[in-house]
Order: structure tokens, then C-alpha cells, then sequence
């Protein structure tokens, strides 16, 4: 966890007193003091059935503070699991995503490849482009009445669309580190509609 989101968290409201904390199988964040320790520090431990039994830490190692202060996780779909690796990684920026591109539109004069054609006009016919994405991008195709199939970026032809603005995701993918995966569908924008017009109008 880098040092400002340490602080953010250490700094942000909502805490409760741990006498207000049940035994549980639920995770929670956690404040305490560790021996010697002039300042409280945090981090994600759930305590076991008995008041006396210790904080411990989704890898199962004891969390060595005296614990004061508990609260609960934001309800944001994040695994309690994923939440501590998260937490406790040293370098926070390791999986951030590149920034994306922004792509001019392309005109009706675009050349496409065989296989961007093919998928330009499938969507356009009702085929139905989804993308998973987080550390990495999974995308599938599914054409009317077909079961979802996978597909990749380069080869499927979707790079293709994409750099000529034919296609665009329904929704806003967030800048920067993700914490969990994001799935939009793709449609066929305007310019990807005017190119089919001008080049494939007689073939839809």
C-alpha cells in the first residue's frame, strides 16, 4: 500500500470502537497500536470466536497490533481476499493500466481488414462485442442466437475499429489502477454506420 493511501485510510471516518466489533468470519479494516509505537496503524484482520482470540490476517499470520478501532469494508464488489493483496503489496502502481488512446474517426474512405469488416458488420447485424477488463482485457463475440465466443483485440479486428472510431464501449472505463474487473458491451458508432452506408450498404 503506498504512503497516501496508508493515510487516507488511517485519516478517514467511520470507525468504530472495538468493543463494538462481534467475533465473525467477515474481514474489516483495523486500527491499533503496535508495541513501541508512537502513532496507530491499520490494516485487514477478522478475530476469531473467542473475545481473547487474536486479530488474524487473510494469510492466516497473526496481525501483531493492539487492536482499537474497526470498520467495515465499502460495499464495492471487492473480495476480502483481493482487498489484502492489494493492501498489502509494496508496489501500488504494478498493475496500473497504460493510458488509452484517443483515436480520430476515420472517414468512409478507411481501408479495413477482411476480419475488421467482418466484425463491424456483424455488430451492426446484432452481434454483441463484450469486454472483461482489469490487469489485462478479455473480450467475446456473440453473434445472434451463438453462444458468447472468445476473441482477441488484434486478430478478431477489434484494434482495427477502435483506431478508426467505428466502435465505442457502452460506459466509462476508470483511469488508472483498477480494483476489480469492469465489463461494458461495444457498439457500432455513427462513422462505423456511415463507413457500412458508403462501402457495405448493399450487403447488410
Amino acid at each position: 500500500m503506498t504512503c497516501d493511501r496508508y493515510m487516507t485510510l488511517l485519516d478517514s471516518g467511520g470507525w468504530r470502537d472495538g468493543s463494538e466489533y462481534t467475533p465473525a468470519q467477515q474481514y474489516v479494516y483495523v486500527k491499533g497500536f503496535a508495541a513501541m509505537a508512537r502513532g496507530p496503524s491499520v490494516g485487514i484482520a477478522r478475530r476469531g470466536k473467542y473475545e481473547t482470540s487474536y486479530w488474524w490476517q487473510p494469510d492466516g499470520v497473526p496481525l501483531a497490533l493492539a487492536i482499537g478501532w474497526w470498520k467495515p469494508f465499502p460495499d464495492d464488489g471487492i473480495s476480502p481476499h483481493q482487498r489484502w493483496l492489494d493492501f498489502s503489496r509494496p508496489n501500488d502502481g504494478r498493475f496500473v493500466r497504460p493510458p488509452e488512446e484517443v483515436f480520430e474517426a476515420a472517414g468512409a474512405d478507411a481501408r479495413l481488414t477482411p476480419a475488421a469488416r467482418k466484425l463491424l458488420l456483424a455488430m451492426a447485424g446484432g452481434a454483441v462485442l463484450h469486454e472483461n477488463a482489469w490487469r489485462w482485457t478479455e473480450w467475446t463475440l456473440q453473434m445472434p442466437g451463438c453462444e458468447p465466443a472468445k476473441t482477441t483485440e488484434g486478430r478478431g479486428g477489434i484494434l482495427k475499429l477502435r483506431e478508426g472510431a467505428f466502435i465505442a464501449r457502452n460506459g466509462t472505463l476508470p483511469p488508472g489502477r483498477l480494483e476489480r474487473w469492469f465489463e461494458f458491451d461495444w457498439s457500432v458508432t455513427d462513422h462505423g454506420r456511415g463507413w457500412i452506408e458508403a462501402n457495405d450498404g448493399e450487403k447488410r
